[in-house]
């Protein structure tokens, strides 16, 4: 639930792209993307590894190398 301004355009924001991407699969002909149901597709086309960073998946590295120098 929003609690302030800044919440409620993040999340107005987050519905418009992915009613946009929803939109742009079904132009492209494809199923809409569905997070739980695609991610196991995803994580073997990367090689169980993040795609940033190239850190296997459930090693004792817990945090992207690209993402946690934020």
């Amino acid at each position: 639930m929003p609690r302030g301004r800044p919440d409620i355009a993040n999340t107005a924001l987050r519905i418009f792209l992915q009613e946009m991407g929803a939109a742009y699969d079904e132009e492209r002909k494809r199923p809409p993307y569905k997070g739980g149901k695609h991610f196991e597709e995803i994580k073997d086309f990367f090689g169980g590894r993040c795609c940033y960073c190239g850190v296997e998946f459930g090693s004792t590295t817990r945090l992207c190398r690209i993402t946690s120098s934020q």
